[in-house]
């Protein structure tokens, strides 16, 4: 579990070493915003850096089964190793047949959680160092699909021409008759 603080230890060796440049970019922790975050110490070597996901599945192809899954992911982990399913602990699993109304209501009592641990501080022991330390995660990411991020930023989603008419200003397109938008880069040759 000390993938991250080796990992960015090394990374601003080879920022010294190349004036400022990384020669491959393979991971998250190379983002700007991560390495920006620990220079300016929101980020110690002893923080849990993790990420929120939600998305919705329609569990039957023919019969209303929207259900709802969210997870977190530990970024502590190497990248080979972060996406297994022994890293990814669940957030919270919201049943359908419908989708949630109040999507806050499922997501408050996870966030709240978060937030007390990193106000307060969660005790780890480290077996491989033999030591007690504090951690403080750190919020990296709350991601989703576009229907889903809808729900997470109270925007349209895929509903509307402009999505995310707040932010990017990228128009969706879509097939005539159908209300569901989709952004487009380049028109179908």
């Amino acid at each position: 579990m000390h993938h991250q603080e080796q990992y960015t230890q090394k990374i601003f060796d080879e920022f010294c070493e190349n004036d400022g440049f990384l020669k491959q970019y393979s991971d998250f922790l190379n983002g700007s915003n991560y390495l920006n975050a620990v220079q300016e110490g929101k980020i110690a070597d002893s923080d849990i850096v993790v990420m929120f996901s939600i998305n919705g599945a329609q569990l039957y192809q023919f019969k209303a089964s929207d259900c709802w899954i969210a997870i977190w992911v530990i970024f502590d982990c190497s990248p080979e190793t972060h996406y297994k399913k022994k890293y990814v602990l669940p957030g919270c699993i919201i049943p359908g047949p419908k989708k949630p109304k109040n999507l806050d209501s499922f997501l408050f009592p996870g966030f709240y959680h978060l937030a007390s641990l990193q106000k307060e501080g969660l005790k780890i022991w480290d077996a491989s160092r033999n030591t007690v330390y504090i951690s403080h995660p750190f919020l990296a990411l709350s991601t989703a699909d576009r229907s889903g991020s809808a729900y997470l930023n109270g925007l349209v989603g895929h509903h509307r021409e402009n999505g995310c008419h707040l932010y990017c200003g990228l128009k969706g397109c879509h097939k005539e008759g159908i209300g569901i938008y989709y952004p487009a880069l380049q028109k179908p040759g």
